[in-house]
């Protein structure tokens, strides 16, 4: 096989296969872009939080905490306790209700409960580039087009590696739109290309027993971001005092902090946090659920767990510092556009010949779905959050409702009009509207925000101005 009839297959496996997969990718790494910032979010989503942060639980808050976790799992919630970090300062009693981790936030000082509005929070985009919001169908998808992503990766390098430098370097002020789109598809994509491979391999990797053949070769103990359970319904007996439990173990698991305590199986864990460091290990000291008298202490040794706990950290990134979570954020949105640009340049290049083909004209419906439309529904989210009365029942829901609701009727204008052969007038609908919210989100937050201004509230504000000025710049272009 010539070079160059390599390059013409890899060619179409790269559209084709990009094009297939970059429908959901592009969703995926948007909402995993976000999730890096997941428990920021919440922060903002739930305003009324102002606590100190560096604080430990003091023995009092421990003793509440135990209280409202030993009620909750009567009630057959299996419940949890998560402990305040640097980047949420609240003791949270957490229980897994299918989709987000939901409970009370608790002042660490005495353990009283926090006025905080209830909220999907940022756990939403955690769950939404996870599994797709459909349990374990969902997790097998996206680790499919995971593995499509590196197909595409290493398909994209085969096709550009000879006119790689040229076209980086040659400036094209005045191309043709497709040679434009093209020139900002390689950019992005070789800006990030380390960054999204390693995203793309880790994330597969992690996942890869949801699409393997199940063999005692590739049995792996499953690997989850957070604890989970089925509900309990059982009588408990009340738990042993937390305090000197959690002393001890804090002595167990030095220098690293404490994590979370989990209450199953007859036994209390208390588990290293996920910030630790780089391998995400999971080790936690057990003690017995009746008279808290220690019974092990559990760790994970030997190359291929590490080797699992490193790809795990890598991929999650709970253990890095604000400098570097800065960095996984906007190399996300570098490959997010990475992505977009070759949903566009996909149907730019066949444009002139398949536009009056319906399927071509879905797709591109699609495609204005995923890249106005979800950013659409995700401001759309923040302004429920903030709309939505506090004390509604089932708060939570209404804000995924307006969330699908929006992005839904996105789809369906996006598509109507595509159909009809009016895609630019959806182009320029949606990003007037994604141009409206952005820019009028600060204003709204500054509107119905008791709580100092923090710098979460102040990143969140301006990534959403930014976002909006963006729109607005590309609405005029069209």
């Amino acid at each position: 096989m010539t070079p160059d009839t390599l390059r013409t297959r890899m060619g179409w496996l790269h559209g084709w296969v990009g094009f297939l997969a970059g429908l959901l990718l592009t969703a995926i790494f948007a909402s995993g872009t976000l999730a890096v910032f997941d428990t920021e979010i919440t922060r903002w989503m739930q305003p009324e939080l102002d606590l100190p942060f560096g604080l430990n639980p003091t023995p009092e808050a421990l003793d509440r905490a135990a209280q409202i976790t030993h009620l909750e799992r009567q009630s057959g919630l299996n419940t949890f306790l998560q402990f305040p970090s640097h980047r949420d300062p609240a003791l949270r009693v957490l229980h897994f209700d299918g989709h987000e981790f939901l409970g009370p936030a608790l002042d660490p000082r005495d353990g009283h409960q926090v006025a905080a509005r209830p909220t999907i929070g940022g756990g939403f985009f955690y769950d939404l580039h996870f599994e797709l919001r459909n349990g374990p169908t969902g997790e097998r998808i996206v680790t499919t087009v995971g593995a499509a992503m590196l197909v595409a990766i290493l398909s994209g390098i085969v096709i550009h590696i000879r006119a790689l430098v040229p076209d980086l370097l040659v400036l094209r002020p005045k191309a043709a739109r497709s040679r434009a789109w093209l020139d900002v598809h390689l950019v992005t994509g070789i800006a990030v290309l380390p960054f999204i491979t390693m995203i793309a391999y880790t994330g597969t990797a992690i996942h890869a027993r949801t699409i393997l053949p199940p063999t005692p070769l590739f049995h792996t103990q499953p690997a989850t971001d957070a604890p989970r359970g089925k509900p309990h319904a059982n009588p408990i007996p009340p738990y042993p005092a937390l305090p000197p439990l959690v002393a001890d173990a804090e002595h167990r698991l030095a220098p690293d902090p404490i994590g979370f305590i989990l209450f199953n199986n007859g036994q209390i864990s208390i588990s290293r946090a996920d910030t630790s460091g780089p391998a995400m290990n999971r080790d936690h000291a057990d003690y017995d659920i009746h008279d808290g008298h220690f019974l092990h202490f559990v760790q994970h040794p030997g190359a291929i767990a590490r080797s699992q706990q490193i790809i795990r950290g890598l991929h999650y990134a709970r253990w890095t510092h604000y400098g570097l979570r800065w960095l996984y954020f906007f190399s996300g949105l570098l490959g997010t556009a990475m992505m977009a640009s070759g949903l566009v340049l996909f149907h730019v290049k066949r444009r002139k010949h398949s536009a009056h083909r319906l399927a071509f004209r879905i797709s591109e419906g699609l495609t204005i779905t995923l890249i106005t439309g979800f950013p659409i529904a995700t401001l759309a989210l923040l302004w429920a959050n903030r709309l939505i009365p506090d004390t509604l029942p089932n708060r939570q829901i209404w804000e995924l409702d307006s969330f699908l609701t929006i992005w839904s009727l996105c789809a369906t204008t996006a598509l109507l009009s595509s159909t009809l052969h009016h895609a630019r007038a959806a182009w320029r609908t949606q990003l007037a509207t994604l141009a409206t919210l952005g820019t009028a989100l600060p204003l709204l937050d500054i509107a119905t925000r008791s709580t100092p201004l923090a710098p979460v509230f102040l990143a969140i504000d301006l990534l959403a101005l930014a976002t909006g000025l963006a729109a607005f710049q590309a609405r005029r272009t069209l």
